[in-house]
């Protein structure tokens, strides 16, 4: 990925550090919403 957007391997890290962090931090309001509002 680095090299296809012509980044830094420290630029590529911080890109996907940053997207485990906000799929780790949607997941406790995702599963409260899940929870109080069920499937269809």
């Amino acid at each position: 990925m680095s090299n296809q957007f012509g980044w830094s391997s420290s630029t590529a890290g911080l890109v996907q550090s940053s997207f485990f962090w906000g799929y780790a931090l949607s997941q406790l309001p995702g599963g409260w919403l899940a929870k109080r509002f069920g499937g269809r």
